[in-house]
């Protein structure tokens, strides 16, 4: 990936073990920086950094608890909101102008199209190429949000 303005950040919570984003990533060709982000009320912390090293980065989620309004006195701990407050304001403090948030649990990257009347899936293998053209659309048109299709 050649830009130094885009990093890729994955939310986990109790999966250090089963975090396919990760290699799905990298076996769609995806070179660039990558960073697995976890909460302080995960326990299986030494886990993670067992595995992904300096890749992880670890946030106080009390510090987002009070930050974020989510409409509903009834706060459930667990739901995604607060890290991905979390990544908008570490990305910024990192130095990066782009950034893609996912899930531990994306299994692959792919297109899809129509082809003689049926839904049709070939796997992408040049993430790079596809994560560089959303960036260099981003910096020429005024949009500030992108996303891509999951399921």
């Amino acid at each position: 990936m050649k830009s130094k303005d885009f990093a890729v950040f994955i939310l986990s919570h109790g999966r250090a073990d089963t975090i396919s984003t990760y290699r799905a990533l990298r076996d769609s060709g995806y070179t660039g920086r990558t960073y697995v982000v976890i909460d302080n009320e995960d326990d299986q912390e030494d886990l993670y950094r067992q595995k992904f090293g300096d890749d992880i980065i670890q946030f106080d989620k009390r510090d987002y608890l009070e930050k974020t309004d989510l409409g509903d006195l009834d706060t459930d701990r667990r739901i995604g909101v607060f890290a991905r407050n979390f990544i908008q304001d570490e990305a910024k403090r990192l130095g990066y102008k782009f950034h893609l948030q996912l899930d531990d649990d994306v299994h692959g990257f792919g297109y899809r199209f129509v082809q003689d009347g049926r839904l049709r899936c070939v796997k992408c293998n040049h993430l790079d190429e596809v994560f560089e053209g959303m960036v260099q659309m981003m910096e020429e048109t005024p949009i500030t949000s992108l996303s891509f299709g999951l399921s």
